[in-house]
């Protein structure tokens, strides 16, 4: 079974299917009607031994929460439930200063509109030293995912 978790949410009021598979890659299906997902489901929990379950999307708008990096995707949750996620093949650069890292996409010519980059306020703990802020921490862990993907592609090549 390569499925490492396939819950169901929804998207725009339609259900939607979201399959992670055990590399950490995501693959999102949206739109689905009823009927579908219903046979979707069946199949699933026939070949693959695997429950689909429902899962909550923050709908809140609020602009603070936790980041986490769940397979290769940063995950972005407010008050323990995701509220987005940014592929990391997604990202072409991460930098940080002080108390905000700073992430940066790879530009899409096909597209007139898109995501440049984002930044994120990251607070010193309390107590915390000078040596290594928590933006850094962040950045470094973008990066070593990162690294870890270029590093898994260059293996699987040779």
């Amino acid at each position: 079974m390569f499925m490492k978790n396939s819950p169901q949410f929804d998207l725009a009021n339609k259900p939607a299917l979201r399959i992670m598979t055990r590399d950490g890659d995501l693959y999102r299906f949206g739109k689905i009607d009823d009927n579908s997902l219903g046979k979707m489901k069946t199949y699933i929990a026939t070949k693959w031994k695997e429950e689909i379950k429902t899962m909550d999307t923050a709908i809140k708008g609020w602009n603070y929460g936790e980041t986490e990096i769940v397979g290769k995707n940063l995950q972005f949750k407010v008050n323990g439930v995701p509220a987005f996620e940014i592929p990391l093949s997604n990202v072409s650069n991460c930098s940080s200063n002080k108390n905000e890292a700073i992430i940066e996409f790879h530009g899409n010519d096909d597209c007139s509109v898109g995501l440049v980059e984002m930044r994120f306020h990251i607070p010193q703990p309390d107590g915390a030293g000078d040596e290594e802020t928590a933006s850094e921490l962040f950045r470094q862990n973008i990066k070593w995912k990162q690294n870890c993907q270029l590093f898994c592609l260059l293996g699987c090549l040779v």
